[in-house]
């Protein structure tokens, strides 16, 4: 086998133990946040690359600033009447932020695939539908 055969090898076993651990990373962390965060049932957030970006290169991107929290719209926050329900859901949305941003990018997209909208469940469910971000 040839060095480069090797490397190309070596590079695919890298990356697949990558994508695992990625994983279980990610599942693990999410059953700390539900664990540690009681009030929160599920959160939610797009992955996706743009199609244009003003001449920068497109690169896939997580959007988690503002994350859907127990079904809420990550920006109908601000339309919440109740001072105590609104100041619970920005700080969810803080730590919940936080938490997907702490995982690189390519872990993320090793999980879930391009153009998606994720919404993760308090019982370990996991939906990811397309997303439309035209």
């Amino acid at each position: 086998m040839s060095k480069v055969q090797e490397l190309v090898n070596k590079l695919k076993q890298f990356e697949e133990k990558f994508k695992e651990e990625s994983r279980a990373a990610f599942a693990e962390g999410c059953r700390e946040l539900f664990a540690n965060n009681p009030e929160l049932e599920s959160f939610g957030f797009q992955a996706f690359t743009p199609h244009f970006n003003d001449g920068d290169t497109c690169r896939y991107s997580v959007y988690a600033d503002d994350p859907n929290i127990n079904g809420v719209g990550g920006y109908d926050v601000y339309s919440i009447e109740d001072e105590s329900e609104k100041k619970k859901i920005e700080k969810l949305q803080k730590i919940v932020s936080n938490f997907v941003f702490a995982f690189p990018t390519e872990s993320i997209k090793n999980i879930f695939p391009d153009h998606s909208e994720i919404t993760i469940y308090r019982d370990g469910r996991m939906e990811v539908e397309d997303y439309d971000h035209d």
